[in-house]
């Protein structure tokens, strides 16, 4: 297994869920965008600020939270950590940032299938992600298959949550 996973799927979709569970015997890091942009905000919010309280902070004060978030899992990588990346990342552009930001060669990742309708009844409280923003998740989305793309060796998984 390599060093980094990437994980893809939809918000709401269990993600962070099974990387939760895979991380727990394997000495994996998880780096989750979501984790960073919500203790970024809610340093200035305050702990009772929702998901989407801290979404608009952030985008309003210009914060990228995924370079901190990728800064921080490429520290994690430098002192011979492993290290799971926690997104959405529906694109293979997308999957390419990540390894070349982290600067890695060889990246395995896992997409994770949840029905829609699960997806969209099952978001946790103040963290409502609007339709269209699914719709254009999926239109972006890109099947991760085994290849070497731009000198990145992929591996695949799908994990088909019910």
């Amino acid at each position: 297994m390599n060093n980094v996973i990437i994980m893809v799927g939809l918000p709401n979709g269990g993600k962070s869920t099974w990387a939760t569970e895979y991380a727990t015997h394997r000495n994996y890091v998880i780096h989750s965008g979501n984790d960073v942009l919500e203790r970024i905000a809610k340093e200035v919010l305050g702990d009772d600020a929702t998901y989407n309280d801290c979404f608009a902070y952030v985008i309003e004060n210009d914060i990228n939270w995924w370079d901190i978030t990728l800064t921080e899992a490429k520290a994690t990588l430098k002192t011979g950590g492993k290290v799971i990346i926690d997104g959405t990342h529906m694109s293979a552009k997308s999957r390419r940032k990540v390894c070349n930001v982290l600067g890695v060669k060889a990246a395995h990742v896992v997409t994770v299938i949840r029905s829609f309708k699960k997806v969209m009844n099952q978001a946790r409280e103040g963290k409502v992600i609007p339709y269209h923003v699914y719709k254009n998740m999926t239109s972006d989305f890109t099947l991760p298959h085994n290849h070497t793309d731009k000198k990145i060796e992929f591996t695949t998984e799908v994990v088909i949550i019910k």
